[in-house]
């Protein structure tokens, strides 16, 4: 069975879920029934995905002399806070790691940057300092381990004079039947985020199946950077629900347009809305091109593969692909073609699943799609 709370990517839309505005309908976990967003009722606001952590000169000075440490570490998350409250910076991991690793490394590098977010927040020079606090997000199991590492690091730091970030591991825990439920434990966290987690806290109830276990609706389902910490079966079923989102998008894109032209699909635009807009706070320019030309090339194979089905070869489109943007210029003739295009795309096979040998499905009921609570292996 696949360990839920230690993956990075289940652990990140946690995280996300955490942070969003949510309407009264879906807000409901308190009853049961939906999730909570615990850290922006806290009053903190999604600001970046995998923005590095740019320091001050003196900080970047002492830790190329001092700590031999240079990069500029990524973390998975960047929130903003109340006013006077420190941001939270936030690293999701699958579990603790050894003081002489080089994620030891990047987390000293991490917690010595995260003090003054300054320059991350876009604060003008003499403006009001922006401080920052880090939290590691794990499953339960790792949580005391993790945070005794985390400790030991920080007193190196402090050690040599350093001002550090306060930090503190956050427990995800997931429990069938239950749900997800998140903790702080231990470290030196404070203000609205540690209130917030001081009690085990239900972020998201399981739909009420015992056997079941609770996953989110993944608003982010494919991360390229963190797919070397998925078990396999979690890194196929993070991108078939990616490739489902976007064929369904671009499917619509080709059918609502009108019925001769050419309609541009631009990959960003679909990465844009297979995520629910947040892949726009993907900092990692590199991961999200990766991500978005996944569904691009999906889309393209698609399209092409029309021409080897007797039902379809006379509608095939003529289909330039371009850069900068990076997207697909598709010339339709007709209505039939704009249909059978829009047929090909919502009914090409994802990965793993079979490909009919002479004919396209032209409609795939939605219950079919493999979507967000479609588990592994089922």
């Amino acid at each position: 069975m696949t360990d839920l709370a230690g993956d990075p990517v289940f652990q990140l839309n946690c995280i996300l879920w955490m942070l969003q505005p949510l309407p009264p309908e879906l807000q409901r976990a308190r009853e049961g029934t939906g999730p909570v967003a615990v850290l922006h009722d806290a009053g903190y606001r999604l600001h970046a995905l995998g923005k590095p952590l740019t320091a001050t000169p003196n900080v970047e000075r002492f830790l190329a002399a001092e700590m031999g440490l240079k990069g500029r570490p990524a973390p998975d998350a960047i929130a903003s806070a109340p006013s006077e409250e420190r941001w939270l910076v936030v690293e999701c991991k699958k579990s603790s790691f050894g003081a002489q690793s080089s994620t030891a490394k990047q987390a000293i590098n991490l917690l010595a940057r995260a003090d003054d977010l300054s320059i991350v927040a876009g604060t003008a020079p003499g403006g009001a300092r922006v401080g920052g606090a880090v939290l590691y997000a794990t499953r339960q199991s790792e949580t005391k381990k993790l945070q005794k590492t985390l400790d030991n690091l920080s007193k190196q730091l402090d050690n040599k004079g350093r001002k550090i970030a306060p930090i503190s591991t956050l427990a995800i825990n997931v429990t069938a039947g239950i749900g997800v439920s998140a903790q702080i434990v231990g470290g030196s966290l404070s203000g609205p985020a540690a209130s917030a987690f001081a009690q085990s806290t239900l972020v998201l109830p399981a739909a009420g199946i015992d056997e079941e276990l609770p996953r989110t609706l993944y608003l982010i389902p494919y991360d390229p950077g963190a797919v070397q910490g998925q078990d396999p079966s979690e890194q196929s079923h993070c991108l078939k629900i990616l490739l489902a989102r976007g064929r369904a998008e671009a499917a619509s894109s080709i059918g609502n347009k009108s019925d001769t032209g050419t309609t541009i699909l631009n990959a960003d635009e679909l990465l844009s809305k297979s995520t629910h807009g947040l892949s726009d706070y993907w900092a990692d320019h590199n991961d999200r091109q990766r991500a978005a030309g996944l569904i691009l090339n999906f889309v393209k194979e698609a399209l092409r593969d029309m021409g080897k089905h007797a039902r379809t070869r006379r509608n095939v489109p003529n289909v330039n692909e371009g850069r900068a943007p990076h997207r697909l210029e598709i010339t339709i003739g007709s209505a039939e073609q704009r249909q059978a295009c829009a047929d090909a795309v919502i009914g090409y096979p994802l990965p793993g699943e079979p490909r009919p040998e002479d004919s396209f499905l032209t409609e795939l009921p939605f219950a079919d799609l493999p979507g967000d609570d479609t588990s592994p292996g089922r």
